[in-house]
This record gives structure tokens, C-alpha cells and sequence, in this order.
């Protein structure tokens, strides 16, 4: 892009977009805002089976618009292709050595993973210009934002008076909104803290005004009621990697962290000695440590094949709590090897997207680039791969990548403007 495009006005430099980014289907773009808008809402059907009704969306968007899901191949690679064959090969491997698969194994891994490259494949047919993937941004910081308001209110109110609100915070004990998990829930907090300050500066902010402080204040404070160890990892590797890129936006980061503390005394010291019970947790520490023990056995055990789909979980009774060491168990060297190719690959050409994107879109791209390592930190604590905002911040990149790799359209000479050709 040249650099006289840069000294147009935003509206002008969207409206040069090629054609060919305008034809995605109404009926798919809507699917997508509704689908993330409602990423924060699962509904806990029986012990281990969740039901997003934000999969109904995607549903629809197969039947009443499929035939507009597109192949964007710069967005797909060999490493989205070698997950299924990946998780085929352990499935295999548990059926050898359990006889049977799971319905935990056919419904949460298997379908599972087919849902995601849906949502994949959705993504990337409907972000096909910037100002495609900042709507979807902000219908993701905005639905997030407003439901986290809620959830913290039910939370509060049933820790200070002992109300009830079981459909907006499913947890009297942490914070975890209406996602169940609380970790998956503070993981979904600081992404939408990440974009909406990261992505809020340069001379294209994604929000402006009262509500990007609002939005990151009332963000924080959430983190803080998950009591989320793997959230607020998650959140010092974003502090760390923003200061590293966009110091302006860490340094608001800090400051609307101080404001969280200062408000943090009013609540009274019975709420202090609360948050300090929780965040420490020592049984679940022990717990923690005695899985990763049990890991490592297995491990040394079956290196090269590992498990198979489920194998952990089907033995001990409880995920590993770890997306690295649950790849390593049940898949053996070849899934972490796939699993870090697969991850590495986003973040590579994110760096690409980043080096090539107009000026005022850089900031929207380093807020992604951030949000993927902020994920991959929080999936240390948590097995993260399966979640759905993670998927999001893959698909965006990818999409990001595509944008940006795509030649720009020639802009029309003014009217009374002599052209050089």
C-alpha cells in the first residue's frame, strides 16, 4: 500500500477494499456475530457434556449458508490438516488398548474438533476485509463486557447477602459467569481485555471514550473474582507482552490495575481474607502437582504413542490440567510435536500480517499476536485447546494474514487530478 493511502481518511481506505471481499454471504456474517457474541454462554447438561448454544449458529450458518463457506487457502496449512489425523491415529490407539472409545472421546474430542474447523472455516469465509475482523472484535469485547457486568454483579450480591443467581454465575464460590469453568472464563476475560486495549490506540482505535476504560476496568476486576491462577498467568504474560510492544497500552494496564486495588479495601477485610483463601488453594496445588507426577509415569511409559484419545482422563478420572502435557500423554512426541507446529504456525504469520498491515491496522494485529500467547500461557493451567476463543484469535490471525498478504486495489485519481500513468 502506498503511502499516499495512508493519508486517507479510514472510511475511504475500506471503501477501496477489492470487490471480491464484499460477497460474503449476509446470512454467514450474521451467524459469525451471533455465534461470538454468545462465547461466553455454555450450559452444563450432565457432568462432562457441555452444550454451547452458540453451536446452534454455526449450525445454521452450515445449512442456510454452506454453500458460501469458502476454502481461503492461505488460511489453512498442513498443520490444521495433521490435527485429525492425529487425533485418528490416538483414537486408534485407544481402541487398542481400551477396546472401546469413550463417548467423552467421540462427543468432546472427536465431533469436537470438527466443530472448531466449522468455526475455522467461518471465520476465515466471512473476515475477508479489516473492517470485517473489527466488527467481529467488537461484538466479541462488547457481548463479553456486558455479561461479565452481570456475572459480577450475581457474584457479589451472593457473597455479600446470599442470593442466588445460578444462570448468570454458576459458581457461589468464584467467578465463572455462565462458561461453568472458571479458568475457561478468566481466560475469555483477559482476551477481551487484550483486544480492547491493545487494539485501542493508533490513529484507527478499536473503542474510544468511557467505555474502553469502563470495559477494562470491569474486565479486571473479573479476572480478579475467577480466583483463576492460569487466568492471571495468563494476564502478567499480556502485561509483559505488551510492554515489550505497545507500552502506552501496558501502562494503562497498570493503571487500571492500581484502580482495581485501591477499590479492592472497600469491600472490608472479610472479603480480603476470602480472596486470600482462594487464591492460594493449597489441596488443589497438591492435586495439581500429583497429576503432572502421574503424567510424567505415563509418559516414560508410552513415549512415542502415548495413551491414546482419552487415555488420561479414562485412568485417572480428571484432565491433566495442562493442553502440553494432555497432548503429550495421550498422543505421545508426534502430538506435542503437531500441537506446537499447529500453534507456532498462527503465530508466524500473524508476525507476517503484522509486517505487512497498513499502519492503522497494526495495532489490531499485535492485539491478536498478544491474545494467542496469552491463551497458550493460560493453557499451562488449564487444557485450553478445545476452547473456542482461542479458535477465534486463530481464525482472525489467519484472516489478518490473508488481508494483509492481498495486493492492495488501485485507488481512482480524483476528480481533476492529473494521473501519472
Amino acid at each position: 500500500m502506498s503511502a499516499s493511502s495512508f493519508a486517507m481518511p479510514l472510511s475511504a481506505r475500506y471503501a477501496s477494499a477489492p470487490a471480491v471481499a464484499r460477497r460474503t454471504s449476509g446470512v454467514l456474517e450474521f451467524m459469525l456475530w451471533a455465534y461470538v457474541a454468545l462465547l461466553p454462554t455454555q450450559i452444563e447438561i450432565v457432568v462432562d457434556f457441555r452444550l454451547a448454544p452458540s453451536d446452534f449458529f454455526l449450525f445454521f450458518a452450515v445449512i442456510l449458508g454452506g454453500i458460501s463457506l469458502r476454502y481461503v487457502a492461505p488460511a489453512w496449512s498442513w498443520w490444521q490438516l495433521s490435527l485429525p489425523v492425529v487425533l485418528a491415529i490416538g483414537a486408534l490407539v485407544g481402541v487398542v488398548n481400551r477396546g472401546e472409545l469413550s463417548r467423552y472421546v467421540v462427543v468432546n474430542k472427536c465431533a469436537g474438533l470438527m466443530v472448531l474447523f466449522l468455526f475455522y472455516a467461518l471465520i476465515t469465509t466471512v473476515t475477508r476485509t479489516w473492517l470485517d475482523l473489527r466488527r467481529v472484535l467488537r461484538v466479541l469485547v462488547i457481548s463479553v463486557t456486558l455479561q461479565n457486568i452481570a456475572s459480577l454483579g450475581a457474584f457479589i450480591a451472593g457473597r455479600a447477602f446470599g442470593f442466588s443467581f445460578p444462570w448468570l454465575n454458576g459458581n457461589p464460590f468464584r467467578l465463572c459467569g455462565m462458561l461453568v469453568d472458571a479458568n475457561a472464563y478468566g481466560g475469555l476475560l483477559v482476551l477481551a481485555l487484550t483486544i480492547n486495549e491493545l487494539a485501542s490506540s493508533g490513529e484507527a482505535p478499536l473503542f474510544k471514550g468511557w467505555f474502553k476504560h469502563f470495559a477494562s476496568l470491569t474486565l479486571l476486576l473479573g479476572i480478579v473474582c475467577t480466583f483463576s491462577r492460569s487466568a492471571w498467568i495468563a494476564l502478567a504474560t499480556v502485561w509483559i507482552a505488551s510492554w515489550m510492544v505497545r507500552r502506552a497500552a501496558a501502562l494503562r494496564l497498570a493503571l487500571v490495575a492500581l484502580a482495581a486495588v485501591l477499590i479492592t479495601p472497600f469491600f472490608g477485610s472479610a472479603v480480603l481474607e476470602y480472596a486470600r483463601h482462594m487464591a492460594s488453594r493449597p489441596s488443589q496445588v497438591s492435586q495439581r502437582l500429583d497429576l503432572i507426577a502421574s503424567a510424567m509415569t505415563y509418559i516414560s511409559e508410552h513415549p512415542f504413542m502415548g495413551l491414546g484419545t482419552g487415555g488420561f482422563v479414562e485412568r485417572e478420572g480428571i484432565v491433566i490440567h495442562n493442553t502440553c502435557l494432555w497432548f503429550l500423554t495421550d498422543f505421545g512426541v508426534l502430538g506435542l510435536f503437531v500441537l506446537l507446529g499447529f500453534l507456532g504456525w498462527f503465530f508466524q504469520r500473524g508476525m507476517l500480517a503484522y509486517r505487512n498491515a497498513p499502519l492503522a491496522e497494526k495495532p489490531i494485529v499485535s492485539a491478536l499476536l498478544v491474545a494467542h500467547v496469552a491463551m497458550f500461557a493460560l493453557s499451562m493451567g488449564i487444557e485450553a485447546f478445545y476452547t473456542r476463543p482461542w479458535w477465534l484469535v486463530m481464525g482472525l490471525i489467519a484472516s489478518s494474514y490473508c488481508i494483509a498478504s492481498r495486493p492492495a486495489a488501485p485507488i481512482a485519481p480524483v476528480q481533476g487530478e492529473i494521473s501519472n500513468e
